[in-house]
């Protein structure tokens, strides 16, 4: 189909098959381009603990100058692209690496807005061309990014926050951020630089149009949507199994990259909570 409206249902179905680094057995075939990231970075299922991973099976680790790039967005059409990604920095250093990028076209004609971390004072930095960053400290662990840029509107950003619980309490914004660029494409590793830090680790990234996307529920390690008994024995599973078995959710309940006794015990708190 040659039509916008085909155009756009084919982006809503990436996003419905999970364009995402743990979707198709920790695949990056769902990405439209790979830059130095082949399947292997992704990691891969038993033995547990090859690569950290937020959700699911699998993870994509980076160490060097890389990336991954969607090209779903219309280029010259989507004004407005809200995205979501985690991501694990082991850092050492001094460096700024930029973590995401967008773009108005596949190309990577003109930039829209980019997410860095600065190793120097451990922060977050949301930019967008022309205008001052902002800067947000960044949480230890696991950390949620979630993002909405509307062209010539502005740029929001919530950290560690779900905006499906209070959509206009935003983390942060880019002041005097609202160009007319258009979101044709986005670039997620370190598509410039690493520099000194270590790695990156990063997962469930998802994208679309206008709708803000769930955050992932800590603790819920078999990805029920709820967390009850049978996430404390899928992750005693994972943790203690013979053969192991890899929890399909969010075992990971510290997000600190491991799956261990602590999240066994963090998942047996958060069902039955301490009196």
């Amino acid at each position: 189909m040659n039509t916008k409206e085909g155009v756009i249902l084919c982006c809503i179905l990436l996003v419905g098959l999970g364009l995402s680094f743990n979707a198709n057995a920790c695949s990056v075939s769902n990405w439209d381009v790979k830059v130095g990231i082949t399947d292997a970075d992704s990691g891969s299922p038993p033995p547990v603990g090859t690569t950290a991973r937020m959700e699911e099976l699998c993870g994509l680790e980076v160490t060097s100058t890389s990336y991954v790039q969607d090209n779903s967005p219309i280029d010259g059409e989507d004004a407005r692209i809200r995205l979501r990604f985690y991501v694990l920095i082991s850092e050492s250093g001094s460096s700024e690496v930029i973590l995401l990028q967008a773009f108005d076209d596949d190309s990577a004609s003109t930039e829209a807005f980019s997410i860095s971390y600065k190793s120097a004072g451990n922060m977050f930095s949301f930019s967008a061309p022309g205008v001052a960053s902002s800067d947000f400290p960044a949480p230890t662990g696991w950390v949620e990014i979630q993002v909405d840029w509307e062209a010539g509107v502005g740029f929001r950003y919530w950290v560690d926050t779900d905006p499906n619980v209070a959509d206009d309490n935003e983390t942060g914004t880019v002041a005097g951020a609202g160009t007319t660029t258009h979101v044709g494409m986005v670039r997620l590793g370190a598509p410039v630089a690493i520099g000194d830090v270590t790695m990156l680790t990063y997962d469930s990234y998802q994208a679309n149009r206008t709708t803000s996307i769930p955050t992932l529920l800590d603790c819920d390690a078999d990805g029920s949507g709820t967390v009850t008994i049978s996430d404390i024995l899928t992750v005693i599973d994972e943790v203690f199994g013979d053969p192991q078995e890899l929890s399909t959710g969010q075992p990971d309940c510290d997000r600190n990259g491991t799956v261990t006794i602590s999240d066994i015990l963090l998942t047996i708190s958060t069902v039955f909570p301490p009196a």
